[in-house]
């Protein structure tokens, strides 16, 4: 790579290669067609213990195994004396530095969007707008200067939509496919407004969490596939869009990237669930 290499890096939480290869082959996702199976190159990632999307997304940030930069689940445990306490973690939990931080370091100016785990956001050289888990549904930002312009301009950009699993009817399911589709449009507004706005960048991530949420409600409840392969094709226009607008000549690599793929939940290993579970004497965990 060159000095003056670009590195656009789009994650797409949940993206099934599946249902990516059966609509593929229906003719249904033009841009993943071009980007994975014409003009680039797809492959698998290996599989890390545990398969969770925390672990996942922190190592992609940092390059590094969960055992080194300290985060295995949605959850994590706090032990002290008296009891054991749930924890959520945020970006105070990583003991490495993830690529943007080593870019800052180097005085290179990065964009990060909705990555999992950046709340709160933190100083970098760049702009960060904070993913989830976030306790509120608008984003930390750094730099603060740039709050009110994202809340005036983006005034319905939301951290991220999580749909309710109700009632099981097709019109439930066509709103929070809308609204899912709504929560795609606009992530993606941003982070080409950001990144055209402020040229000097040489990383710019997003990621979309909305096809995971929403399988997570109606993957294997029933035929639920004309629902399923909108997302899919919304996800597939967003990146279209994101390449015809940031991509401008070769010196620009455009990367798609997806923690997992998808099926029907039937059962889930909690590493902090286990800890509580076994009851263990706290005088063993916490010596004194």
């Amino acid at each position: 790579m060159s000095k003056d290499t670009r590195v656009v890096l789009v994650g797409v939480d949940g993206l099934d290669p599946l249902i990516v290869d059966r609509l593929v082959k229906n003719g249904k996702l033009p841009r993943i067609e071009k980007l994975f199976y014409q003009d680039g190159i797809v492959g698998k990632i290996r599989v890390m213990v545990p398969p969770l999307s925390p672990p996942i997304w922190f190592s992609y940030a940092t390059g590094l195994m969960p055992y080194q930069h300290n985060v295995y689940d949605f959850i994590d445990c706090k032990v002290d004396n008296t009891s054991i306490k749930d924890i959520i973690p945020t970006s105070k939990f990583l003991r490495r530095k993830a690529i943007w931080d080593y870019l800052s370091i180097a005085g290179i100016f990065s964009i990060v969007v909705n990555y999992p785990f950046t709340y709160p956001a933190y100083p970098i050289k760049g702009i960060m707008v904070s993913g989830f888990p976030c306790p509120y549904k608008k984003p930390d930002i750094w730099p603060p200067s740039l709050r009110e312009y994202i809340h005036k301009n983006f005034p319905k950009y939301e951290v991220e939509y999580i749909p309710i699993l109700k009632e099981n009817e097709r019109n439930y399911l066509r709103r929070i496919l809308s609204n899912s589709i709504r929560s795609i449009i606009e992530r993606k507004k941003l982070f080409v407004k950001l990144a055209k706005r402020n040229e000097n960048w040489r990383l710019a991530t997003l990621v979309f969490t909305e096809l995971d949420r929403l399988q997570h409600i109606i993957y294997g409840l029933y035929d639920c596939s004309e629902e399923l392969y909108k997302i899919y094709e919304a996800i597939d226009k967003s990146l279209s869009d994101i390449f015809n607008e940031l991509v401008r000549d070769e010196e620009t690599i455009f990367i798609v990237l997806s923690d997992h793929g998808f099926e029907k939940l039937l059962t889930k290993v909690s590493l902090p669930a286990i800890i509580k579970g076994l009851r263990l004497d706290l005088d063993v965990l916490v010596p004194t």
